[in-house]
């Protein structure tokens, strides 16, 4: 009897740790040893538990790929196996991971200041991945959000970073690869929010890619998106990924102190059926079919445009009161001149001040100054900036883009898009 229960226990722990989508503590210890051989001391913190963006199921087999790491290891049970013989890493983070024709295959990615389009393809004859050539209209860069069904992938809200010492580039297509015939296709959809960036993660049945203000969650198997503001989420600017496993994800927020950590689990299942009213299908055109448009030539329509703004531009200017922005202070004469304080001003009023700016590229203490919070402390000043940015690109979405600071990457660097 009690050799049974000992079994049925195995067996338990075995299964629910598969189901769980989670290495074993002996499994993440050999994991945490292969990388600090190489790189030396892995940080406590790393994350290694992140669903379908690490595991990979291959018939019945179940593989490990650490995101950015060209590293394979092959799981069973308590065991782990290293397949590959890698020495070159690092040069694929945010990479998607995806199986297909009994191969495990890695797409895009980011490293050494560089964004890639490869096509990476592990081979366990000689432990290393290869390259795939692919054809047609092939992204330039790709680092995005991306998702499989059948024999094709998906690629969307790709990001390109200038690394300071040039624009950061948005790709507003969407780009569809035949696994079979190896060739790119290039898509446009009106309202996809395609000029969204940030982080991807990937669950069973989702995909998201988390901003710092909206998130984009699609579900392939409907060929479906929404776009949700973040506090559907309860996701904040301190909120960070713990763990995902299957369409559940493990959320901490920090507080002020970094033993302050709150955690909940979010239901990806629950929000989506919450939300399913606002989903909308994807309705891609192709890329070289746009330039006409119900019989009229997309050029026409543009000039049509642009002569309308140019009439608006024209009554606006002659219509200009011209004391709009004075303010009278003679309520305290012998205290010299008060401001305004600019934490009452309307979001117009900072993207009016924004768009008057020199600068394009501003550090937080930069921007804190424009917004007039420079003054207050600073967890006040976080929040105020938070609710700022938040109004701000609910009402001119894409106007200011978050990018981490190059040096030190506690701090945020904001790009104006004018």
């Amino acid at each position: 009897m009690k050799k049974t229960i000992l079994v049925f226990l195995f067996v338990a722990y075995c299964f629910t740790t598969l189901l769980s989508q989670h290495l074993t503590p002996i499994q993440e210890k050999v994991v945490r040893n292969t990388m600090a051989a190489q790189f030396g001391a892995i940080d406590k913190t790393r994350i290694f538990n992140l669903g379908k963006d690490v595991f990979c199921i291959l018939g019945s087999d179940t593989f490990y790929n650490p995101d950015g790491f060209n590293y394979v290891f092959k799981l069973q049970h308590d065991s782990i196996k290293r397949l590959d013989c890698s020495v070159y890493h690092s040069s694929n983070h945010r990479r998607f991971l995806f199986a297909y024709d009994g191969e495990l295959c890695a797409l895009g990615g980011y490293g050494f200041f560089t964004t890639n389009n490869n096509l990476q393809v592990f081979n366990p004859n000689v432990k290393e991945w290869l390259f795939k050539s692919t054809s047609g209209d092939v992204p330039s860069y790709i680092n995005g959000l991306s998702f499989k069904i059948g024999d094709e992938i998906y690629n969307m809200n790709n990001f390109k970073s200038g690394n300071s010492t040039s624009p950061d580039l948005i790709d507003s297509s969407i780009y569809k690869l035949d696994l079979k015939k190896m060739v790119w296709q290039r898509f446009y959809q009106s309202d996809y929010p395609s000029k969204k960036i940030g982080m991807a993660f990937y669950t069973d049945n989702y995909n998201l890619i988390i901003g710092d203000f909206q998130t984009i969650i699609v579900k392939p198997s409907e060929f479906k998106f929404l776009l949700l503001h973040n506090d559907v989420f309860g996701f904040t600017l301190s909120t960070a990924i713990d763990s995902i496993s299957h369409d559940a994800l493990f959320v901490f927020s920090s507080g002020s102190s970094n033993n302050n950590k709150l955690q909940y689990k979010l239901d990806l299942n629950k929000i989506w059926n919450k939300h399913i009213d606002n989903a909308k299908l994807f309705n891609l055109k192709p890329f070289e079919k746009i330039k006409v448009e119900d019989g009229l030539n997309i050029w026409f329509i543009i000039s049509i445009l642009l002569m309308g703004v140019i009439l608006i531009g024209y009554f606006l200017m002659k219509r200009r009161p011209t004391n709009t922005l004075e303010i009278v202070n003679d309520a305290i004469p012998n205290e010299g001149v008060i401001e305004t304080p600019k934490e009452q001003i309307a979001p117009e009023y900072l993207y009016s001040t924004l768009m008057q700016s020199e600068k394009t590229f501003l550090t937080s203490d930069e921007l804190d100054d424009l917004f007039g919070i420079s003054h207050l402390e600073p967890d006040s000043k976080k929040s105020k900036r938070h609710r700022y940015l938040s109004e701000l690109e609910t009402n001119h979405p894409g106007f200011i883009i978050r990018t981490k600071d190059q040096i030190d990457k506690r701090r945020f660097n904001y790009k104006i898009v004018r």
